[in-house]
């Protein structure tokens, strides 16, 4: 009788184990995706903005990937030096400036240049940086110069830096080209106080733009730690994808959510969970939204394992 007691007690706690891993909750978000995580961040509208373009109407963005690809196509000729360096820099220069002048940049003129995968990095790598590093170089040779108008093109050129930089943060979705954005900005930004301290015609604004984007930069970085987290929590990617205000990280919560179909606490509950978030938003309005719903919910195992 003990031993039919004995049996029959290993079978309904078994079931019950069994119906509570069926009935189980997902994991649950955690302070890494508390509301103030999912504020959108952005250049105050007041902000005043170091430069003002110079033409009444006119596209940056084409101006931008020419300068971009141009870049990365000739890396050798700028690792080479010589002449033909020197005349790759100063096309890189006028293309800049150009931009600059220019009032309209087209949204999202680098998204498509940037694989729908988690943490993608842009098809051009580093050229946008590289781009940035040759004309800053540049500027402050110029600034350095006795002449007013050397100095004066100098000033612009950093200028010009910085408006390539913010241009790609505010026009863009993706995480890839908005990140070396705000990073090429507060590179522009710190080299022109450097260069110029107080003196510049723009320190004043130049100092309130360099003071924003190194607050969004560190709230950013936070942000990551809990997104990119190798065990981070279901609770926290679902969030991210249904909630937050910034498109850019709903679209990279979804990526990471399909990589945790196969590589993160693979309950039933979290499992569902994921799936359910999915089916959510590959319906959404938003293409680019709908897009990375789609491809993260057709991650095989093999694909998630090279991606992370």
């Amino acid at each position: 009788m003990r031993k039919h007691l004995a049996v029959t007690l290993v079978v309904v706690v078994g079931l019950a184990v069994a119906v509570l891993g069926l009935r189980g909750e997902p994991d649950p978000p955690t302070a890494a995706s508390a509301p103030s995580m999912l504020v959108k961040q952005a250049f105050p509208a007041a902000l005043p903005d170091p430069y003002r373009p110079a033409e009444a109407s006119g596209d940056a963005a084409p101006v931008y990937v020419k300068a971009i690809t141009l870049c990365d196509k000739q890396r050798d000729t700028l690792a080479a030096g010589g002449d033909d360096a020197e005349v790759l820099r100063k096309r890189l220069v006028e293309l800049l400036l150009q931009g600059m002048d220019l009032p309209q940049t087209t949204d999202g003129f680098l998204d498509a240049m940037t694989p729908m995968q988690p943490m993608a990095k842009a098809d051009y790598g580093d050229a946008a940086e590289l781009t940035a590093r040759v004309v800053l170089d540049w500027a402050r040779a110029q600034a350095n110069e006795q002449a007013k108008a050397r100095r004066r093109r100098g000033e612009n050129a950093m200028l010009a830096v910085w408006a390539m930089g913010r241009r790609m943060f505010d026009h863009n979705v993706r995480l890839a080209p908005r990140r070396v954005g705000l990073a090429i900005a507060q590179s522009a930004g710190l080299t022109y106080l450097k260069t110029f301290g107080e003196k510049g015609g723009k320190s004043l604004d130049m100092r309130a733009c360099v003071e924003e984007s190194q607050k969004m930069s560190n709230f950013w970085k936070n942000k990551q730690l809990g997104l990119y987290a190798l065990q981070g929590s279901v609770g926290d990617l679902i969030r991210f994808a249904d909630q937050d205000e910034d498109r850019t990280f709903r679209i990279e919560a979804l990526l990471q959510l399909g990589l945790m179909q196969w590589l993160g606490r693979r309950s039933r509950a979290n499992l569902s969970a994921i799936e359910a978030c999915l089916n959510r938003q590959i319906v959404s309005s938003d293409a680019q939204i709908a897009e990375a719903a789609r491809i993260a919910k057709e991650y095989t195992r093999e694909q998630a394992r090279a991606l992370r």
